[in-house]
């Protein structure tokens, strides 16, 4: 999420006492969340740093939708879809990320692309470098606002909107299954100007700076494995934030996880991969905060449904290297009959 901050041109503004926008920024302040926040960057991972896109050589289409403390009014609801693509053999990454955020009468969408070199420093050593860069548009809806004065003139006005430059970069270092990361998403702090001719509110990106690290511990030759990770976040207006998470999946068919979001609450997911291709995943979150509770929120719910394209990329290659043979006997077999025509003009 981000900062807003006003700059009035009156010199002397109607007191009014916004309920749904103290409910807003209640929500956007509280921990100081800056970003749309997601349980399940397991499968996801370029959402928080982009030198993990198509990190495993795999090209997938992701849709997510996510209700956030879904019993308070106003309540966030995140939904969008990203995608990644495996290119020139495993050495580069490319993606996009869309998503449409809401926090009462605070309205986001983000559209980014990606990419993402990967350098082979020594076998099984690999590092990553990555950006997104893309536009939000960002939208502030006053006609929806509840106040005790219904006559305050800024009510009256149609809702503003503002369109700013918003850039993430990233790097991460792969050694066989330890991945260790860094990013820093809104890297620019670019501002959205919301301008009216009452007055110009500054919806603000604010920098923030976000660690990670996991590795996969596999057992039976891969048939059980689990990964433990952790994520730790900060930023200008962040304070220190850690989730820790692990997963545990069985022959990469069905997978379960458990996550803990400090000061935040606890999160269970479970999933399932269906032919290899389709993956539907389910994560809830119960609040652990002190000034929240879950007779006030109801947790949070956050869906996943993802298409894995390896199966038939892969399949494609094979054709293409089968086609390519078929030329090549082709063209050896034209060769033998013109050296066999050649000897039989000798005889």
């Amino acid at each position: 999420m981000a900062e807003i901050h006003q700059q009035r041109n009156l010199p002397f503004m109607k007191k009014s006492i916004l309920l749904t926008a103290l409910i807003a920024l209640f929500m956007l302040n509280i921990r100081a969340q800056q970003a749309p926040l997601y349980s399940q960057l397991y499968f996801m991972r370029m959402l928080y740093n982009p030198a993990l896109t198509a990190y495993n050589g795999s090209t997938n289409l992701w849709g997510f939708y996510r209700e956030q403390w879904t019993y308070l009014p106003g309540h966030p609801v995140t939904a969008g879809v990203l995608g990644e693509v495996s290119l020139w053999k495993d050495q580069i990454g490319v993606g996009f990320h869309v998503y449409e955020d809401n926090t009462d009468i605070i309205h986001r969408i983000n559209a980014q692309a990606y990419y993402a070199q990967k350098i082979h420093l020594a076998k099984d050593h690999i590092l990553s470098l990555g950006f997104s860069a893309g536009i939000m548009e960002a939208h502030v809806d006053f006609n929806n606002a509840i106040a005790s004065d219904a006559d305050d003139p800024h009510l009256l006005l149609a809702g503003k909107s503002g369109i700013a430059f918003d850039m993430n970069v990233g790097l991460a270092y792969q050694w066989k299954k330890l991945t260790i990361g860094f990013s820093v998403p809104q890297v620019i702090n670019t501002q959205a100007k919301l301008a009216d001719q009452l007055n110009t509110t500054n919806y603000s990106n604010k920098r923030q700076f976000i660690g990670s690290a996991s590795y996969e511990i596999s057992i039976a030759q891969e048939k059980f494995n689990i990964e433990p990770s952790v994520l730790i976040k900060s930023g200008m207006t962040l304070p220190l934030q850690v989730d820790g998470n692990i997963m545990f999946n069985y022959k990469r068919f069905l997978y379960l996880g458990v996550g803990y979001r400090m000061d935040y609450g606890v999160s269970m997911m479970a999933a399932v991969r269906i032919s290899k291709a389709v993956t539907i995943g389910y994560a809830y979150e119960y609040p652990i905060m002190k000034s929240v509770t879950y007779s006030d929120t109801h947790g949070t719910h956050e869906v996943i449904v993802g298409i894995c394209f390896d199966k038939w990329m892969k399949k494609k290659v094979k054709d293409k290297d089968l086609l390519k043979m078929d030329h090549k006997i082709d063209s050896l077999m034209a060769k033998n009959d013109s050296i066999q025509k050649a000897l039989d003009s000798l005889r």
